[in-house]
């Protein structure tokens, strides 16, 4: 890997520093790519924020060199600059494109995840609750999903899935919400999400529910999603792969981003009619 830039890369007229950043890695928590277009802002130039002088808005803009700028177009997009040249100067460097190579999958997911927040909550839940499993279908390149949603019945019924073989067994898909020594129990109790790494581990398989092992017990690796709403988990999200080398390790910012999914899904059941949840 190339080494980091320093300050003193930064700290250059920003016309030369603007065509060095071509071709150098941006991440962030490991997540980026490439940058393969910039564009480079003067403080003399019109259209550079630093031109009228210092605001509370671009007041980072004048230093030191090496700073990250940070704005919001539009009230859509967050757009990313390196200040430059020396300090006062109100110099910078803004990011319009990188080519993805690492993290795409999360980044596939933050996308869906913003698709979700636009949303208003007055959309119905089939909608939304599609959409969001369609995004942990392809962020994560899972076999198959579910949506387990409780219902008057006091039972949380398979509604919603994607993947083989679904058509048949999802209306089979239910288990009551009364407590039992089974990890989907443990899931629906917890704050959040929940991932299982090797279904077949022995101590595993003793928590694995017989509807499952009969049904989805070619899961070789699994994650449990739980959406909260007026103090009740009102539905389960589930995804696996059954092919085991597909199986994708969830790390810590990625349990984020899907704990963070399952929050805004919440929002729609806080806001729903809990009749329509029936009518899944």
């Amino acid at each position: 890997m190339s080494p980091r830039l320093t300050r003193a890369f930064f700290d250059r007229p920003v016309h030369k520093v603007a065509p060095d950043l071509i071709g150098a890695m941006l991440l962030v928590d490991g997540v980026g790519g490439v940058i393969v277009e910039v564009e480079a802002y003067h403080h003399s130039e019109p259209a550079a924020h630093s031109y009228n002088g210092p605001t509370e808005r671009n007041r980072i803009m004048f230093g030191p060199a090496g700073f990250a700028y940070v704005y919001r177009s539009y009230g859509i997009h967050w757009c990313l600059n390196f200040v430059c040249e020396d300090e006062g100067s109100a110099s910078a460097v803004l990011i319009r494109a990188i080519e993805p190579t690492r993290g795409v999958a999360a980044m596939r997911r933050r996308r869906h995840l913003e698709d979700l927040r636009a949303l208003p909550s007055s959309k119905g839940l089939t909608l939304v609750l599609t959409l969001a499993s369609e995004t942990i279908l392809a962020g994560l390149s899972l076999t198959r999903t579910l949506v387990f949603v409780r219902q008057a019945d006091a039972r949380y019924h398979a509604r919603i899935g994607f993947g083989p073989d679904m058509e048949r067994i999802q209306p089979t898909l239910n288990f009551g919400a009364g407590f039992q020594p089974d990890v989907f129990h443990l899931a629906i109790a917890n704050p959040v999400g929940i991932f299982i790494e090797n279904a077949h581990e022995p101590r595993m398989e003793a928590r694995l529910p017989d509807w499952f092992k009969a049904h989805l017990g070619d899961a070789q690796a699994f994650v449990l999603l739980p959406v909260k709403a007026k103090d009740t988990t009102v539905a389960l999200v589930y995804g696996d792969w059954t092919d085991p080398q597909a199986v994708h390790k969830i790390t810590q910012p990625e349990m984020a981003v899907l704990n963070e999914l399952t929050r805004e899904l919440s929002r729609f059941f806080y806001g729903a009619n809990l009749e329509e949840a029936d009518m899944l």
